[in-house]
C-alpha cells in the first residue's frame, strides 16, 4: 500500500468521524438549533440573555447529547479494539471478541440485578454489575486457558478456549432468560432489563462515559503493546518461539485485555452486536494486517459505526428510538453474508 492512499484512508476515517460527533450532538429526535446552541454557551459565562430555547437546547446538548455521544464512540472503539485482538489471538479472522463469554456474563449479572430489584432502587448499581459480571466470566476463560495450556500449543489449547466459550456462551444465556422470564411478572421491571440487554444508548450519562473510557484508554495501551508480538504470532508459533515471544503471557495479557474492553462496553451499553468482528475486517483491508496500526485504525472506525447506528436509530422512527443494536446487527450480519458468499482464495479472507 502507498503511503499516500494510506494518509488518504487515516484523514477520511478521522473525518467521517468528527462529522458523526457532531450530527450526533446536534441531530436526532429533536434536532438543536445552531443558535440557540450558542445563546446557551453565551449564558453559560454571562455573555448573552438566556432564551428558552437557548436555555432548553443547552441542556439538552450537556446532559443527553453529549453523554449520548461520547459513550457510543468509547464504546464502538472499545468493541472494535476488542476484535482485532481476539482475530489476532486466535489467527481466525471470523473470531468475534464476544467468543470468550465476557458479553454473556454481563448480561446475566445485569438480569440478575433487575431481578433482586437493585438496578430499579440504584441506577449506578446496573453497569457496576454488568462490568463485574463479565471481568468474572473472563478470569472463568483464563482460568480454562491455564488448565489447557500444559503440553499443548497456543493453537490447541486456544480452540480449547474457544470451544469453552461457546459453552460458557449458551449456559449464560440459559440463565439470563430464565432470569429475564422472572420478571415478567412486574412489566416496568422486565421491560428495563429487556432494553438493557437488547443493546441501546438512550438515557446515558457521565458515569457511562467513565466507565467505558477508562477500559478502553487502558484496553488501548495494553492493546498497542502486544500488537508487534501478535504481529509475530500471526507468522506461526514456531517463528514466535525462536524470536523470544512468551506464547502463554501473550495469551493471558490478550484474553484479560478483550474481557476487559468487552466488560466496559457492556456495562455502558448492553449488547452491540457484530461490531468486534466486522470493524477489523474493513480496517485490515484498507491499511493492511499489522496490529498496531490496526487497533488504532478499528478504534475510529468502530466509534463512527457505532455512532452512526444510533444515530439512524434516532432518526428512523423519530420521536420513537429503536435500539442502536439492531442496525448493529442488520449491518453486521448482511457483511458477514457478503463476505462468506466472495469466492476463497485458500481460505476465507
Amino acid at each position: 500500500m502507498t503511503t499516500k492512499r494510506r494518509r488518504s484512508v487515516w484523514i477520511v476515517s478521522l473525518a467521517s468521524l468528527g462529522a458523526m460527533l457532531i450530527a450526533s450532538m446536534i441531530f436526532g429526535g429533536t434536532p438543536l438549533a445552531l443558535d440557540d446552541i450558542i445563546n446557551g454557551l453565551g449564558a453559560m459565562f454571562g455573555n448573552a440573555n438566556p432564551t428558552d430555547a437557548g436555555t432548553m437546547a443547552w441542556t439538552i446538548l450537556t446532559e443527553l447529547r453529549i453523554p449520548r455521544t461520547l459513550t457510543a464512540a468509547l464504546v464502538g472503539a472499545a468493541l472494535a479494539v476488542a476484535g482485532v485482538l481476539a482475530q489476532g489471538l486466535f489467527r481466525e479472522n471470523l473470531a468475534s471478541p464476544t467468543v470468550l463469554g465476557t458479553e454473556a456474563g454481563g448480561s446475566i449479572a445485569a438480569a440478575l440485578a433487575f431481578m433482586l430489584g437493585w438496578a430499579h432502587e440504584y441506577p449506578m448499581f446496573l453497569p457496576i454489575a454488568a462490568f463485574v459480571g463479565a471481568i468474572a466470566t473472563t478470569l472463568m476463560a483464563l482460568a480454562v486457558a491455564k488448565r489447557s495450556q500444559s503440553h499443548e500449543s497456543i493453537t490447541s489449547s486456544t480452540t480449547h478456549l474457544m470451544l469453552s466459550g461457546f459453552a460458557i456462551n449458551a449456559l449464560l444465556g440459559a440463565g439470563t432468560s430464565y432470569l429475564i422470564t422472572m420478571t415478567l411478572e412486574e412489566p416496568g421491571r422486565s421491560g428495563r432489563a429487556l432494553s438493557f440487554l437488547i443493546g441501546g444508548l438512550a438515557a446515558k450519562g457521565y458515569e457511562h462515559v467513565l466507565i467505558s473510557g477508562v477500559t478502553l484508554a487502558i484496553g488501548l495501551a495494553i492493546g498497542l503493546r502486544v500488537a508487534s508480538a501478535l504481529d509475530v504470532l500471526s507468522l506461526g508459533e514456531e517463528t514466535a518461539q525462536s524470536l523470544s515471544i512468551d506464547l502463554t503471557r501473550l495469551r493471558r495479557q490478550t484474553i484479560g485485555v478483550i474481557g476487559l474492553l468487552v466488560a466496559g462496553a457492556v456495562a455502558a451499553a448492553g449488547a452491540l452486536p457484530f461490531v468486534g468482528l466486522i470493524v477489523p475486517h474493513i480496517s485490515r483491508r484498507l491499511i493492511g494486517a499489522g496490529h498496531r496500526g490496526l487497533v488504532a485504525l478499528s478504534a475510529i472506525q468502530g466509534a463512527t459505526l457505532v455512532l452512526t447506528a444510533d444515530l439512524a436509530a434516532r432518526w428512523m422512527r423519530a420521536p420513537i428510538e429503536l435500539p442502536a443494536s439492531i442496525l448493529t446487527s442488520a449491518f453486521g450480519a448482511t457483511f458477514f453474508l457478503l463476505l462468506l458468499s466472495r469466492p476463497a482464495k485458500g481460505g476465507v479472507q
